[in-house]
This record gives structure tokens, C-alpha cells and sequence, in this order.
């Protein structure tokens, strides 16, 4: 192949933007010890991009916070006094993390500056350099309750959160039932319900309606009895001071029972949630219910998919994704791994990974709470497990089936254009899970490849030739032949499948034609691929000369007579009709117009310029059937 040849071949293989696809991978990436804490529960990504969690314990018989940066460094944010901990850890819009702490709250570290954190609890705010201070301290009676539990950050910059015991009128703050109390930013607190017998209320979430939504593990008129607490809990809404209602109550047989994770809000506006034990086989259950209390049991676990679900969230596609406290396909009778699932709003129920995969449970052991952080991965923490059995931080990411971009996602593969596509053209469609392979991956041979590295992209169901499938930086595209039998003046379904599924097909109007110049950037400018007679590229050492018969490359140009097989090369068949051509203004005379021998899809202009034209970059552009390319620059003596 010529030299100019090859170098075009390169113009038409990459161009603009879009995103990496991802493959499913557990990655281990921390194990907690007691330099750091151990046996986390939670985790939650700043806006700094770093993860902060909390532990249950350390060395020192209190909680830790810690701080992990992306690529798993550990370091110890802050630790708590002897016996106390936190119970949350909110990630706050304004860069600081926001959380609810117990027990008697003396600073292990003698750190100057640092508020003393409050004997019955407090909401705390803590910076990422670890300065802490109290936004509200708890007291056990009329201020929120004590033993508190959970805590969120509403829509409206509130706080919300439940405690265990204690409430207004309670003199002993270890007697009284709890409450739902609302903590603004300025320490404002309100105590929204008061629960007048045991309930063991669990987290609560302001909802898009206004309402506030939760559960509570025990209570209700269900049959089940443990540890001296009777009911199998229930979910409740609260929409003002003076207006509970119970929109359920766990039954302990099919429905199961005793509901501890948060509640999530789905994109259809219903609830959902989980109950951590029984069910139709026993090991808990994932559940959907309406805001006006019909309740739905969308899966069961069987122990082998998982067991006591702890953690719940929405993903990004629209699924749930969560994890199981125990079973698995690793569990034995000793042994109680748990589980990451991913579920349809429908109930398909898919288990990701496996917890114990790994010798003595390197990977971990009861996972606790999963996020989705900003990169679209998912990522959470082992109670137990890791490399010092004490807990552990893992990522998971999970393949993706393609998705073609909303907005110009198929275009004119030189100009980028959206208006449509053109029989026989070069296309580009960009999108998001494109593939898995990175760079720029050209095909090689003809006729081109139907199908290439697993992906294809069909146009009307049929699939079509593919010049090259790239992910350079992150972004996706796959430029493609449009087949020579698309009808004009009609709609044409593009869809893109590759072995992890297929996107949803998007309608491109199919036009007669949609010029498009090849082009290449150079000093910051658009030049043409625009050649001398002796296949010599214009360009600032070797201008064009007036008068002078140029050959433009193009796609998009549309019909012509007796054309190729799709995917095979032109041989310089006629297109049905000539394009006009303005350089610099004036009109130049088009002596050919037709298909580049040996390429696919590429269109060869022969145009005569003016004898008048100027010196100077000069603009071209070309058009057809009232449809204008893009202007690009060609260097003229």
C-alpha cells in the first residue's frame, strides 16, 4: 500500500469522545488491622474521591474512622475514647463527613482544638484532616432518645435518624423506646415520633414526597419472639409531628422478618428494602412496597445465593445491587461467607461474588454496606475476613451490556455529523461499554468483518462491516460501514451487541447523502485530506497551486452505480450524483466523483481549483443534495 494510503487508512480509524467498558473483578483492596481500626461496617466515598469508614473496634476497645484513598492506602482519620464508636458516617455536599456517635465520647488522642464528643452521642461533623466538632449532643430524654442508630442526610440538608431507647418525658435514658428526630445543620433538633413500646426502629429516609420512610426490626402484631422482643417488625411513614402510620407489619412466614437495612427509593417511586431473616426458604428476603403500603416479595434467598441481606442500594443502570451477611455457594455448616447480588426492579435475582473464593477468606467475610462511587464501580467492606482475618475494602466492578450514546451518538464518521446516515458510508457510533479491549484496534483484510473481538452493530437487525472497535483515554467508538441497502428517506435501527449483551437500539434518519471532508488537525487548525495529483498530501510544505486538479477523500456522498458488497472495496464506481465545491469561496470544477479504489466506504472528489484562488489557508467545503460538509482548510500557494 502507498504511503498516502496508509496514512489515510490511520485518519479513519479514531476520533472523539465517550466511556471505558468495565469488567466483572473482585479486587481485595485493604485489609483493616488494628493500626487502622477493625471488623468495619460502613464506608462512603468524599468529595475528595478518598473513602472514609468506620470500625468497630481497635486496640483500644473503640471505634476508628479511617481514611483509604483509591488505590487502597490506609490510614487511621480518627479514634474514638474507650467504648465508643460510631453508629454512621454521611458524606456531606460541602467536603466535610457528618456522622452519629455513642458511648462516652473521650477523644483518644489528646488533640488539641478537638470538641469532646457527647456521653449519650452526638452528630458530629469531621473534616477530612480529622478535626472533629458536635453539630448536637444527645441526652437520653426530650434530646432525641440515646442508644441512636442511624442517621441520613435529607434532600433538604436535614438530619434524620432513630434512636433505641430514651425519648421526651423519660427520666432514665435507658428506659423509654426511641425515637425519629430530626437534627438540622445549625443543631436544631426536633423529636418527630415517640415509640411507646419496644420497636427497635432502623434507618429512616426522607423520600421524594416529603414523607420520611423506615423500618423497625421488631414490633408489630407478627408471632416472632427473640431475645425477649416480641413482633417481626415493621415499616412505617411519617408525613408531619402528629401523623405516623404503619404501612406494614413483617408476618415472620412468607413476607419474612426482622427488616434492618435502609430503605431504598426506586426510580418508580416505590420502596425497597429487605428483611434479614425467613421467608419462604428461610434466609430473608427482598421486598417492594408502595407508598400507600401494598407490599410485594420480589426474591427469596436460598442460602445458596446468600442469607440476612445487609445492605441495599440503587445503582446507576436502575438496578439494586447489595450484600448478604452469610451464605453463598462457599458457605458449609461453619462457614457463613455471604454474597454481592444485583437485582432487576423485576426480582431476577444474579449473585456476583462469592465472599471466601480466596484461601482462609483473604478476600473477606460478611460484607456489611456497598456504595457505587463516582468511577461506577461498587464498593464496600467485610465485617471479617482479609488478610488478618479482621475485616477488609474491596472494589467490584461489573460488566455492563453497551449503551449507545442520547445525544449524537451515531454520526457521519469524518465530520460528525448527526443529522442522519448515508448508504455506504463511514459511521461512527459512541457509546459507553463498547468494548473491553483498549486503544485504537483497526480490523485487517477485506472484505471487513462482520463481527470483530465479540462486537458487532447491526443496522436494521443485520450486522455490519466494522472498520475498527477504540477505547483510548476512556473513550468508546466503533467506526462502521453503513450498508449500500438502507433506503433514503427512511429510519434505520442501530443497536450494538457484544458478548456481555446488547444496547438498546436508537432510529438515525437515513438520508441520500451527508458529505463529510476527512480531515486532520495541525497548529490548533482543521485541514483536509486533500491530495495531489502524485498522492502527495497538501499541507503547508507542498500547498495546492491555482488552477490545480486536487483529490478530496470523503465519505457520505451516497448512492452510486453498481456498487460494491458491503464491507468490500470500491473500485471508482460513479456516485449517481456529483457534489458542487467551494474553495476560499469561488467555485472549483468537479471533474470525478466516485468510490476510492481499494478502500471501503471512501469517497474520491477530483476537483480542478480556480486559476483566481488566493494564497493562504483557504476553506472547502462540499455539498450535495442541499446537504453542506464540513469546512476544512487547504494550503494554497
Amino acid at each position: 500500500m502507498h504511503r498516502w494510503k496508509t496514512a489515510l487508512s490511520s485518519l479513519l480509524l479514531f476520533a472523539a469522545p465517550v466511556v471505558v467498558a468495565q469488567a466483572q473483578t473482585y479486587t481485595r483492596l485493604a485489609s483493616l488491622a488494628d493500626g487502622n481500626g477493625s471488623n468495619p461496617f460502613l464506608l462512603v466515598q468524599g468529595t475528595d474521591g478518598n473513602f472514609y469508614g468506620v470500625t468497630a473496634n481497635s486496640n483500644e476497645n473503640s471505634g476508628v474512622i479511617f481514611k483509604m484513598t483509591p488505590s487502597g492506602t490506609l490510614s487511621e482519620l480518627y479514634t474514638f475514647g474507650s467504648f465508643a464508636g460510631a453508629y454512621a458516617l454521611i458524606a456531606g455536599k460541602d467536603g466535610n463527613l457528618y456522622g452519629l456517635s455513642y458511648g462516652d465520647g473521650s477523644p483518644y488522642q489528646n488533640r488539641p482544638g478537638v470538641e469532646v464528643v457527647g456521653n449519650e452521642g452526638t452528630v458530629f461533623k469531621l473534616t477530612p484532616q480529622g478535626n472533629i466538632t458536635r453539630v448536637f449532643s444527645f441526652d437520653g430524654s426530650g434530646h432525641g432518645g440515646t442508644n441512636e442508630n442511624s442517621l441520613s442526610l435529607g434532600a433538604d440538608g436535614n438530619f434524620y435518624g432513630t434512636s433505641q431507647s430514651g425519648g421526651p418525658n423519660v427520666s432514665d435514658p435507658l428506659s423509654g423506646f426511641g425515637t425519629v428526630f430530626q437534627v438540622m445543620p445549625n443543631g436544631t433538633e426536633n423529636v418527630l415520633y415517640t415509640f411507646g413500646s419496644f420497636y427497635d426502629p432502623g434507618s429512616v429516609i426522607l423520600a421524594s414526597d416529603g414523607s420520611l420512610y423506615g423500618t423497625t426490626q421488631f414490633g408489630g402484631p407478627g408471632a416472632c419472639q427473640q431475645n425477649g422482643a416480641t413482633g417481626c417488625g415493621t415499616i412505617f411513614k411519617i408525613v408531619s409531628e402528629s401523623s405516623f402510620e404503619t404501612l406494614y407489619s413483617f408476618t415472620g412466614s412468607t413476607d419474612g422478618a426482622y427488616p434492618t437495612t435502609a430503605l431504598v427509593e426506586g426510580a418508580d417511586g416505590n420502596l425497597y428494602g429487605t428483611a434479614s431473616a425467613m421467608g419462604p426458604n428461610g434466609n430473608g428476603a427482598i421486598f417492594k412496597i408502595t407508598r400507600s403500603g401494598a407490599f410485594t416479595v420480589l426474591h427469596s434467598f436460598s442460602g445458596t445465593d446468600g442469607a440476612s441481606p445487609t445492605a441495599l442500594i440503587l445503582g446507576a443502570d436502575g438496578n439494586f445491587y447489595g450484600t448478604t451477611g452469610g451464605g453463598g455457594s462457599n458457605a458449609t455448616s461453619t462457614l457463613a461467607p455471604g454474597t454481592v447480588f444485583q437485582m432487576t426492579p423485576s426480582g431476577t435475582l444474579s449473585t456476583l461474588y462469592n465472599f471466601c473464593s480466596q484461601p482462609n477468606c483473604t478476600d473477606g467475610q460478611t460484607p456489611q454496606r456497598l456504595i457505587q462511587a463516582s468511577d461506577g464501580n461498587f464498593y464496600g467492606v467485610t465485617f471479617n475476613g482479609g488478610a488478618f482475618g479482621t475485616g477488609a475494602v474491596f472494589e467490584l466492578t461489573i460488566a455492563q451490556p453497551p449503551a449507545i450514546a442520547a445525544n449524537n451518538g451515531v454520526v457521519n464518521g469524518a465530520s460528525f455529523a448527526s443529522s442522519g446516515i448515508a448508504p455506504g458510508e463511514i459511521a461512527t457510533v459512541f457509546g459507553t461499554n463498547l468494548t473491553s479491549l483498549i486503544g485504537i484496534n483497526p480490523t485487517s483484510g477485506l472484505p471487513l468483518p462482520k463481527q470483530f473481538q465479540n462486537v458487532s452493530v447491526t443496522v436494521n437487525g443485520t450486522p455490519a462491516p466494522i472498520f475498527a472497535v477504540d477505547n483510548v483515554n476512556g473513550q468508546n467508538q466503533i467506526n462502521f460501514q453503513v450498508p449500500w441497502e438502507v433506503a433514503p428517506k427512511s429510519t434505520a435501527s442501530i443497536a450494538v451487541m457484544n458478548n456481555i449483551g446488547a444496547s438498546s437500539a436508537v432510529m438515525v434518519p437515513v438520508v441520500a447523502a451527508q458529505p463529510g471532508i476527512i480531515s486532520y488537525t495541525s497548529g490548533g487548525q482543521n485541514f483536509g485530506v486533500i491530495l495531489h495529483a502524485n498522492y502527495q498530501l497538501a499541507d503547508a510544505g507542498h500547498p495546492a497551486s491555482p488552477g490545480e486538479v486536487m483529490l478530496i477523500y470523503c465519505t457520505g456522498l451516497g448512492a452510486v452505480s453498481n456498487p460494491p458488497a458491503d464491507g468490500a472495496a470500491g473500485s471508482g464506481q460513479a456516485t449517481i450524483v456529483k457534489p458542487t465545491m467551494t474553495v476560499g469561496g469561488q467555485k472549483g470544477t468537479v471533474q470525478f466523483s466516485g468510490l476510492a479504489p481499494e478502500f471501503v466506504g471512501l469517497n474520491q472528489v477530483n476537483v480542478q481549483l480556480p486559476s483566481t484562488l488566493k494564497s493562504g489557508n483557504q476553506a472547502v467545503v462540499l455539498e450535495i443534495d442541499g446537504e453542506s460538509s464540513n469546512s476544512v482548510l487547504l494550503p494554497v500557494k
